[in-house]
């Protein structure tokens, strides 16, 4: 079985911009095989940090411990990078909306014709879905300190292009009223 589990957290919803947006909120992970989760790290360069499971031979019971406490992330101003980003719709007319601060290569874009999350030296995405949700690549990221979404395995048989299967998408609601957590009022 080669089936291969991968997903993107996103703390914002998806949306066309030319511009990064998301936060250290955002992670890539991989619940199959051998589930493992990327997040943002705060601390230093590189971005995300590997949080992986404990492995098979581990203990039952036990639990991996998180590498970075940190869920925090501010921009450089002080204010976090949501209320701090501008769209190109924000500019007066005729000028051009400026750039947000890039903070981490652990950001979300989306375009026309795919969404991705995370970012390689060579401009690469940790894991890019195309328009039509019908394929994928993974490139090792700068925030995932150059680990491969796919896994060593199947990155030395393939090229990390692969055809996607099934897609699910959960939006986290409010219990209180239903509403998304992401929504503003």
């Amino acid at each position: 079985d080669d089936d291969i589990v991968l997903g993107m957290y996103a703390t914002q919803t998806w949306h066309r911009s030319r511009w990064e947006y998301g936060d250290g909120e955002c992670f890539l992970f991989r619940l199959s095989p051998n589930p493992v989760c990327f997040k943002w790290n705060s601390k230093g360069p590189g971005g995300m940090l590997a949080v992986s499971s404990p492995s098979p031979s581990a203990d039952e019971g036990s639990e991996s411990a998180a590498l970075d406490g940190s869920k925090s992330f501010n921009s450089t101003d002080g204010q976090s990078k949501n209320d701090s980003a501008q769209n190109e719709n924000d500019a007066p007319p005729g000028e051009q909306a400026p750039r947000p601060p890039i903070e981490a290569d652990q950001v979300m874009v989306s375009g026309r014709e795919f969404i991705s999350m995370g970012v390689g030296m060579d401009g690469a995405s940790g894991l890019r879905l195309n328009e039509d949700l019908t394929r994928g690549t993974s490139s090792p990221a700068m925030g995932l300190n150059h680990i491969s979404l796919l896994g060593d395995e199947h990155s030395k048989e393939h090229d990390d292009v692969f055809e996607v299967g099934l897609v699910e998408v959960y939006q986290l609601l409010r219990e209180v009223d239903g509403r998304p957590v992401d929504c503003e009022y």
